[in-house]
């Protein structure tokens, strides 16, 4: 990466006011997000900086912006700019893309479309007599090609949303519904996108674990695209107390980066601060949720900016708690990420403030999705908590339940014995169930001392050489097998009807033979985990599987959210497989169309020593929003791999209502060299 003293930065601004129409109430504060958005630009004394903006402010006297033309938001304006700030921008350098104004739905027209919901469709200018045109997603998603293949970091946000259009209350919903007239007078340049290359159906990663098969513009390499809302919820331009009309993700936005001191700061603790903030303020209106979603890098920087970020990783919301005097804080994390009554956890505000010190709390609740905290111990900060903040777990109490054996001198084991009892999660095996992990030591040579970690059969994982360095290992070890392992063993009704409420299979492209997760030995159901090797499905790297979860509410039943991850169990690793916040999944023919599927291919590979491995596909299923952003690690002993998304340096729904109902399935890969 070059310099980023010497990098250059390219902010493309784009924001589009509307009169009132037959479709709906018109948009009021796109150009006021783009002029905050700059001023914050220009407060934040971003270095070497260029700002492009294209702004159409209205009068009720006149269809026309009242900006000169060559600012006007036009088709071509942006197109121009995006391919001059491509062709002028070097390896190393910044690019920033906010848009802010009416969005679409088109339906699906290429092999790498959406065909669940359709693709996104920005709502720009023609040029001519400032009439509406599309700006596809196809061709935004080519610039942005053009601008990573060159070695360009790429940070969008987009405040619109993806579906219908009504006025609610002071509300203004930023989307409008699709015209197929506009297609047909501006066709889609579709030779922007070219159809030859790779093949969309045989990409895979570079991590040896599972890869998806996506569309092709799925590799986050240097982009993170935030969105104001999924394919399945509405944006708002909304009338905020300062009296002026907004886009909600933009006002949350630049909120958090006053709180940050300026822009910048990890794309995945941003989203997830905006994210509470924005749950925060809509709690009064559950049935209008808005939750943005980031897709692409989450460690990545925004515009390529640091800040002082803190170590947290999971929001937390602060509110009115009924029939007392205190708040309640509320953490967006609960038994589906493992959490349990006593865990302990710092609370940090987003910015790494000395005079801020982090807050001890406590869990006293766990439900499905989140968990109820109470501050521990006294702290001149305690009432600095706020809707924003980030939650870290400092202990994790499930983790008790993969014994450590200790197979050391005398001196050696008092020594980690003390260790254990400073730290609540890990434990000592007491003799009686077989231990999870054996730690022994070694002296290779004189004042030389080793430490091999092996598993329940004896075989090395790893080798340490400090007994620091031992225990951050166990402790990401320890860490893996649960999130293998989490699952929901609730029968309540509620549960039980959730998981009934979906199907998850994956199947082979080729056979068509079709697997199920979980057990095939026992009468449990498949959302349970096992070790039988007869239930892993036996695949080689040439294999292509196709993943379907499929929503089986009827056209005006809920929608389901997905989280997907592969879990490398040579590397144990956790990787988030979409490279979203979520994927969401509406019911078949309901309002977003659709099939009521989510479906992605994938292949596995081997690592070029490798004969064998087992790999895990871990599918969460939710009915309201969460975070679980919390579970990813990276590969055991690689540098930072204990530090999850959304940790300090850059490492890598609000809850008040539903039952928080959740299921995981996981489905065993026991991937083969091909014959």
């Amino acid at each position: 990466m070059a310099d980023q003293t010497r990098a250059r930065r390219h902010a493309i601004l784009i924001g589009i006011n509307s009169h009132d129409s037959e479709d709906g109430p018109g948009l009021k504060g796109c150009v006021r997000d783009v002029e905050e958005i700059t001023q914050q630009l220009k407060t934040s004394a971003v270095s070497s900086l260029s700002i492009h903006s294209f702004t159409a402010t209205l009068t009720s006297g006149s269809p026309e912006p009242i900006e000169k033309r060559d600012k006007w938001p036009t088709y071509d304006n942006i197109c121009s700019c995006l391919s001059k700030v491509t062709q002028s921008s070097n390896h190393g350098d910044h690019v920033y893309i906010h848009f802010s104004g009416h969005s679409t739905v088109v339906p699906p027209a290429h092999s790498f479309s959406n065909w669940e919901t359709g693709d996104l469709a920005l709502v720009v200018l023609d040029g001519q007599d400032a009439n509406d045109r599309y700006f596809h997603g196809s061709e935004i998603a080519s610039h942005l090609k053009a601008m990573v293949d060159k070695g360009i970091a790429v940070t969008i946000v987009l405040d619109c949303c993806y579906s219908g259009s009504t006025l609610r209350n002071d509300e203004v919903v930023r989307c409008v519904p699709y015209r197929p007239e506009l297609d047909r007078k501006y066709p889609p340049r579709f030779d922007i996108v070219s159809e030859t290359g790779p093949s969309r159906h045989l990409l895979t990663r570079g991590s040896r674990q599972a890869a998806l098969i996506p569309t092709w513009l799925a590799e986050p390499e240097d982009y993170a695209i935030l969105t104001s809302s999924d394919a399945t919820e509405r944006s708002y331009d909304v009338k905020f107390k300062d009296g002026a009309r907004h886009g909600t993700l933009t006002y949350f936005l630049l909120e958090t980066f006053d709180e940050l001191g300026g822009i910048g700061g990890t794309m995945h603790q941003l989203t997830e601060s905006v994210r509470a903030r924005i749950l925060a303020h809509r709690h009064n209106h559950q049935t209008r949720t808005q939750n943005p979603v980031l897709f692409g890098k989450k460690t990545q920087l925004f515009f390529g900016l640091t800040s002082p970020s803190c170590q947290g990783n999971i929001p937390i919301t602060r509110f009115s708690a009924g029939g007392t005097t205190e708040d309640a804080i509320r953490l967006h994390a609960g038994a589906a990420q493992g959490i349990s009554v006593g865990d302990q956890f710092t609370l940090h505000p987003l910015s790494c403030d000395d005079k801020v010190l982090p807050v001890q709390a406590d869990a006293i609740v766990v439900r499905g999705l989140t968990s109820d905290l109470r501050i521990t111990s006294p702290s001149p900060n305690q009432d600095a908590v706020e809707t924003g903040w980030l939650a870290k777990a400092t202990t994790r109490l499930l983790l008790r339940q993969f014994p450590i054996r200790l197979h050391l001198d005398d001196a050696s084991c008092a020594e980690w014995r003390s260790a254990l009892s400073r730290s609540p999660s890990l434990a000592e095996w007491d003799g009686h169930a077989p231990p999870f992990f054996t730690i022994t030591q070694h002296r290779p040579a004189p004042a030389t001392t080793t430490y091999t970690i092996q598993d329940q059969n004896s075989k090395t994982i790893i080798t340490a050489t400090t007994p620091a360095q031992a225990f951050i290992h166990i402790t990401h070890l320890a860490t893996f097998l649960l999130t293998r392992t989490l699952s929901n063993p609730s029968t309540d009704g509620s549960t039980t009807l959730f998981k009934s409420s979906f199907t998850a299979h994956l199947i082979d492209d080729i056979t068509q033979e079709t697997h199920t997760p979980g057990c095939t030995l026992t009468a449990r159901d498949q959302h349970t985990v096992c070790d039988h090797a007869s239930c892993a499905m036996t695949v080689t790297p040439a294999d292509k599987l196709r993943l379907v979860i499929k929503n089986l509410a009827d056209k005006d039943g809920p929608r389901l959210f997905v989280y997907l991850f592969a879990m490398g169990s040579s590397r144990y690793e956790v990787e988030d497989m979409t490279k979203a916040s979520r994927v969401a999944v509406p019911p078949a023919g309901g309002d977003f169309g659709g099939s009521g599927m989510f479906q992605r291919r994938m292949r596995f590979s081997l690592e070029d020593e490798e004969e064998e491995c087992e790999d895990l596909i871990k599918v969460f299923v939710t009915r309201d929003v969460s975070c679980f952003g919390c579970l990813e690690m990276g590969a055991l002993g690689e540098r930072d791999a204990e530090k999850t998304i959304g940790d300090g340096n850059n490492r890598g729904g609000l809850g008040m209502g539903g039952d928080e109902v959740w299921g995981a399935v996981t489905f065993r890969i026991k991937v083969v060299r091909g014959g």
